[in-house]
């Protein structure tokens, strides 16, 4: 070959070509090499696809699909959806590692991957209800919407039960009265749960009846307590005091609580002063004093048969006689073959004992019960319908039994955690992560508008197992949550690299 200017003539054409100016370059740029798409359209020169060249770095491909439909993750978006929804329910599951965030996060993504799952918005609610403090505007708001974008009956039913406890709260918020009676009841119920052990519940009682002087609800619960601690004067008290307080409805039952309360104490206290009485010897009057007792307390027979033997030690026959003769009219057979023993010794010096001795039993004998269970089961549950409806448990997460199988998917295996902070309002972040792909209101436009950037869902090989309304299939997650879900490519290509831009003046590239 020949030579110019002493240097090979092959060697000048390769400067040349490989000169940053005949390749359209500033002499500051770097040499691009053809890319791999050139090399798969035959571009002489390219490096072969998945080769890399030596002391190059690895082929890039940008704006790879990310959809978990699109990539293949999933068939259909109602499963990616179902995906979420599990593992939020996952994380709250796991009492160790618990994570509120984590799954308020799942959910979130849930309804950004199917706008009409209304599992998702109602678990959102249920996070809102569970949260410290409650936020039950939101989780009215996501309740009402759930219910909105997903008309399916267990979504309705679910919605129906929870939805008058939410707006009965709300409505208590709203007001200092409100949230004053609301208080009470929450410690009201408390209260009724450790009414097993008076002792303690006692002070808790004094407490919430202090709390709300004008409430009868915590006078009827001391005189509960009381009655369970046989401190009977105490309970009467109370109950009394609660009868005035109380709505017309509950003042009888409250009433014939305190009486039977009261008569408990005065049977205490007429037993005591007759035991005392006796062991001083001081006969007549202990036997006055047993009579008084089994008056206030008419199931307590052996209160009047040791009224009468006392009247006999005191030799007060006819007081004896009286006291049990009462006792033979009982249909009580320990007692009444007793006093009929007695009477028909007594016989030879009281004509009226000989005659009470031949007597049939007539009378049924009180019955004996416990005086502080009978206060109880008198004076009813203290709660009323409101106050069972406002303090009941939030509902418990729903699930989803859609059967399909689960790929892994990284959305859901590492996930990117949002921390949400109590100014934010979840049903303000759900419709910012939706957009406008929310479910149109029902004076909008009809279905949700699909994103002009957001590829089409592609076609599935078996039926289409979506469960939900009848309403458009969502457009995949736009760009308003660009950290996770890319729009990526077509996805008849997830793996192509996007085309080269056009340049101002060119035909697009084909």
């Amino acid at each position: 070959m020949g030579l110019l200017n002493g240097i090979p003539i092959c060697g000048v054409i390769l400067c040349i070509a490989l000169s940053p100016q005949a390749n359209g370059q500033t002499p500051g740029d770097t040499l691009r090499l053809p890319s791999a798409r050139h090399a798969a359209n035959g571009v002489p020169g390219a490096t072969p696809p998945g080769t890399v060249a030596p002391g190059s770095a690895a082929p890039q491909v940008s704006n790879a699909c990310n959809d978990p439909v699109c990539s293949g993750i999933y068939k259909t978006y109602r499963e990616a959806a179902v995906g979420a929804l599990r593992s939020g329910n996952e994380s709250m599951a796991n009492v160790k590692a618990q994570s509120r965030d984590r799954a308020i996060h799942f959910y979130l993504l849930s309804i950004q991957r199917d706008p009409t799952y209304g599992r998702a918005l109602f678990n959102l609610a249920v996070m809102c209800v569970r949260s410290v403090p409650e936020r039950w505007k939101e989780a009215l708001s996501l309740y009402k919407e759930a219910v909105r974008i997903d008309p399916s009956p267990d979504i309705a039913a679910a919605v129906a039960k929870e939805l008058p406890r939410i707006e009965a709260i709300v409505r208590l918020e709203s007001t200092p009265e409100g949230q004053r009676a609301r208080k009470f009841d929450i410690a009201l119920v408390d209260l009724i749960g450790k009414f097993g052990d008076p002792a303690v519940a006692l002070d808790a009682a004094a407490k919430l009846a202090k709390s709300d002087p004008t409430r009868w609800e915590g006078q009827a619960a001391l005189g509960i307590l009381h009655a369970s601690l046989t401190h009977y004067d105490e309970s009467g008290k109370a109950l009394e005091a609660a009868a005035r307080l109380a709505p017309a409805e509950w003042r009888t039952r409250l009433i014939n609580a305190a009486d039977l309360a009261k008569n408990e104490a005065q049977y205490v206290k007429a037993r005591q002063q007759a035991d005392a009485a006796y062991e001083k010897k001081l006969y007549e009057v202990a036997g006055r004093a047993y009579a008084d007792a089994w008056q206030s307390s008419p199931g307590r027979i052996d209160s009047g048969m040791l009224a009468a033997v006392s009247f006999l030690m005191a030799d007060r026959v006819a007081l004896a006689v009286g006291v049990l003769t009462d006792i033979r009219k009982l249909k009580s057979p320990e007692y009444s073959l007793k006093a009929g023993l007695m009477l028909k010794e007594l016989g030879a010096i009281s004509p009226d004992a000989k005659l009470a001795a031949e007597a049939e039993s007539s009378s049924e004998a009180a019955p004996v019960f416990d005086v502080a269970e009978r206060i109880k089961s008198i004076v009813g549950d203290l709660r009323s319908p409101e106050t069972l409806l406002i303090t009941g448990p939030p509902p418990a997460l729903l699930g989803d039994d859609l059967n399909f199988y689960q790929a892994t998917d990284d959305e859901l295996t590492r996930p990117k955690v949002d921390i949400f902070t109590s100014s934010e309002n979840l049903f303000d972040v759900y419709s910012r992560r939706v957009g406008d792909r929310r479910v149109a209101m029902p004076d909008g436009a009809g279905a949700p508008a699909q994103n002009s950037n957001d590829a089409p869902a592609p076609a599935s090989d078996g039926p289409d197992t979506t469960s939900g309304p009848a309403v458009a299939k969502p457009a995949r997650p736009s760009r308003l949550d660009t950290n996770r879900l890319d729009p990526g490519t077509p996805a008849s290509d997830p793996a192509a690299p996007a085309p080269p831009a056009a340049v101002p003046g060119q035909a697009p590239p084909r």
